[in-house]
């Protein structure tokens, strides 16, 4: 029996961030600490139903877009299925406090792909999803219909990332070393005849041959495109206007790259980069990189280092490790050998979540941080009103079904 684990603390009642002042950042900061020290740890069980009798690793998520709730999210899997869990607790379940052996559902689950799948993008009314088939497939968020093939790779898709504010446009990049712009009202793009609408071929070389593009994201202006290499661990900044696509610029920590305190960050050997984040306004990346650091780059004027991410064991050793910023951008996490979670004006001290490897990590809302494992998917969440339960925390009882590897 394949195991969905979710790991549910309700959300405290107030929210962190830049207008509610310091003070309440820091005591979100403290409160997402109280979380982890409780180990509070609500299992939901998968059925046969979900996926394959086969286990299944997934390897990617994200949460459906605001339209359908702040509860929906999906899972894409090694074995090329999606599905869509609502992590809703009924008002019913909510009264009763104690849950025995309640199974988690997923609202729809298909075989989407026919190899596993990359990356998953809510986008719209619509989920993308990147495959190792080499291709982008597009379907209806509510029901999981099929709308659109898009082939053009040559290699496995590792990354698929949305317009801001288009339904129509988004960015696939793979391991052909080539970054695709892709319309779907473009006339050519059907299941058969796919045409993207500009590519960028071989955009990231060591030693003059092409490899993987790790990551992309794009700007809310919609035409600055960001890039990295899993090889060469350069970021390119790229402008997207005037029908073509020019380099602007480019961060090489080989080369050494301007620190807040003006002294220069750099890197003996070049590393990978697993993936990029862009905060709301599209002013700071952050960059996760092979080994124990995750950089916070001010991309404004020139690259700036503005913080070092590390700290409390941390390491990433794998290009599925993902990262990302809080909704109002005062806080990241990033998997790797455990979930971290960093104040971002106390870059040294993070708090861990867990003690098991994490790949994929979402934060959409305050009240919901979803993190990937091989065996699970959690969702932590801290608690509406303290008062009602113990230590001011929900408590569950599930019996935790034994994973068949």
């Amino acid at each position: 029996m394949v195991v969905s684990s979710l790991l549910e603390i309700e959300r405290n009642g107030y929210r962190a961030g830049k207008i509610r002042g310091r003070s309440k950042q820091v005591d979100y900061y403290r409160q997402i600490q109280q979380v982890v020290r409780s180990r509070i740890v609500r299992n939901f069980h998968s059925s046969e139903e979900c996926f394959t009798p086969d286990y299944s690793i997934p390897y990617a998520s994200c949460f459906l877009n605001s339209n359908y709730g702040k509860t929906q999210f999906i899972l894409a899997s090694e074995d090329g299925t999606l599905s869509v869990f609502n992590s809703k607790v009924s008002q019913r379940g909510r009264k009763q406090k104690t849950f025995q052996n309640q199974i988690l559902k997923p609202s729809y689950t298909i075989q989407a792909h026919n190899n596993c799948i990359f990356d998953v993008a809510s986008h719209e009314n619509s989920i993308l999803s990147a495959s190792a088939d080499k291709s982008v497939r597009k379907w209806d968020a509510q029901t999981l219909t099929h709308i659109d093939t898009f082939i053009g790779h040559k290699g496995s898709v590792k990354t698929v990332v949305p317009f801001h504010y288009s339904p129509f446009r988004f960015i696939s990049a793979g391991r052909d070393g080539n970054v695709f712009i892709w319309d779907s009202r473009h006339p050519t793009n059907s299941s058969d005849n796919n045409s993207s609408v500009l590519s960028l071929k071989g955009i990231h070389k060591l030693r003059g041959k092409p490899f993987a593009v790790s990551a992309a994201t794009i700007k809310p202006d919609n035409h600055t495109l960001i890039t990295s290499g899993a090889t060469d661990g350069i970021v390119k900044i790229w402008d997207l206007r005037y029908g073509s696509a020019k380099e602007l610029t480019r961060i090489d920590l080989q080369l050494g790259v301007k620190c807040r305190d003006d002294n220069i960050y750099k890197s003996s050997r070049s590393r990978g980069i697993t993936s990029l984040c862009l905060d709301t306004f599209g002013n700071s990346l952050l960059a996760n990189y092979i080994g124990t650091d995750i950089m916070l780059f001010n991309i404004e004027a020139e690259p700036l280092v503005t913080n070092v991410f590390g700290g409390s064991g941390y390491y990433c050793d794998s290009f599925y490790i993902k990262s990302c910023f809080s909704p109002e951008c005062d806080f990241i996490i990033s998997g790797g050998n455990a979930a971290y979670v960093w104040n971002c004006s106390q870059p040294s001290e993070p708090i861990k979540l867990g003690s098991t490897e994490i790949t994929s990590v979402a934060w959409p809302h305050f009240e919901s941080i979803l993190t990937i494992s091989d065996d699970s998917a959690r969702i932590y969440k801290i608690k509406q009103n303290p008062s009602t339960c113990t230590d001011g925390l929900n408590i569950y009882n599930f019996k935790r079904r034994k994973c068949n590897y």
